[in-house]
Order: structure tokens, then sequence, then C-alpha cells
């Protein structure tokens, strides 16, 4: 009898080890199943930033522009077709429902004979207060890695603007001579870094000119 229920202890035991390892398992599968779900949102947003960029850079001669003034061109860029159609204007930003604002300006640049440079803001996590309490570095990163860095021929800045603060710029192809930092170049590590930069206590964005 001894033996018998030794035996049943022992099963029991093992039992509750195999339950555990399945839990184990089952909390690593939903937490692995949120993060897949999550990144394939991120890249959905990517896709839909690159789409933007493609178009404003199709169309970037053909805006309004006034010398001395910036041209705010959301309404413009609507009615181009060059966002998704769940998008939505709020006043002069772009609301691309993830909550992050575009804020997309054409500006009158001499040293390019007149013709528009187009600014884009990305105000990741969108602004409360002016302020990004909700800066997302996750998206900041992918920015840099999948629309900032390839296009590096193509802008001529892109960087995390800091209110207050200095700002670590980096340059296209075309500026990046002498002591400027190349967006080229630019590594893991310096995306990382200046992603990280916001302190969530002022207003930050990802900011791109070409």
């Amino acid at each position: 009898m001894r033996c018998f229920y030794n035996q049943i202890g022992r099963s029991m035991i093992e039992m509750l080890g195999v339950l555990a390892i399945i839990a184990v398992l089952s909390v690593g599968g939903i937490a692995g199943y949120s993060k897949a779900i999550e990144q394939f949102k991120v890249n959905k947003l990517i896709e839909e930033y690159n789409l933007l960029i493609a178009g404003l850079i199709e169309y970037k001669n053909g805006f309004p522009i006034v010398k001395g003034y910036d041209t705010y061109i959301a309404s413009t860029i609507i009615s181009l077709n060059l966002v998704p159609s769940t998008w939505k204007l709020r006043g002069s930003y772009l609301d691309d429902n993830r909550g992050n604002l575009l804020f997309i300006r054409a500006k009158f640049a001499s040293s390019l004979n007149g013709l528009p440079v187009i600014v884009a803001d990305f105000n990741l996590g969108g602004l409360k207060n002016n302020v990004s309490e909700n800066f997302s570095t996750v998206t900041c990163q992918n920015i840099f890695n999948k629309i900032i860095i390839p296009l590096h021929s193509t802008l001529s800045l892109g960087y995390v603007y800091l209110n207050g603060a200095g700002h670590d710029m980096y340059y296209g192809d075309g500026y990046c001579s002498g002591k400027l930092k190349c967006i080229r170049d630019m590594s893991l590590n310096d995306v990382k870094n200046i992603c990280s930069s916001c302190d969530a206590k002022r207003r930050c964005n990802v900011t791109i000119t070409f």
C-alpha cells in the first residue's frame, strides 16, 4: 500500500509540473502573439508613411508656396489622395488613427531657385498640452530604419526635434559634407539613441525635410 500511495503522489507532482509548464508556455505564447500583432500594426503604419512620403516627393514642386511663410498642406495632401481614407484632418494636422499627428508644410527655399522644401513632423503619440507624453521610441526607430535611412539620397535632414534643447541632426547625401553627420552612416545604436532622447516632458517629434 505504501508503494501504491507513493506512486500516486509522484504522479500528482508530475501532473502539477506539467500544468505549470503549460501555464508558462501559454503566458509566453500570449505575450509573443501580442508582440507580433503590435509589430504588424507598426509595419502597416510605416507602409502608410512610406506611401505618403513617396507621394509628397512626386508632387513636391507643385505645392503652393509664399516667400517668407510656411504653407500648411494637409488639406491639399488629402485632396491628392496621398493619405489613407481612415486618416482624419485635425486642424493643420493629419491624424493617422494610431495616436500620431503629422504636421506637414511647404516652405520657400531660395537656395533651390524658389522651389519648395517639404517639412514633415511626426508627433508620435500625439500631443497633450503641447507635451509628448506618449512619444513612441519603437515607432521612431522604425521610421528611421525603414524610411529615413533608405531615403538618405533624397532627404536633406532627419532628426528628432526636442523643444528647448539641441537637436542631433543627420543630413542627406547632398548636405552631409565636412563634420555634418550623414543619414547613410547611421547605425542601429545611433537610431536607438536619437529615438530615446525624448524625456516625455517636452514636445518631441521626428522631423524630415526634402
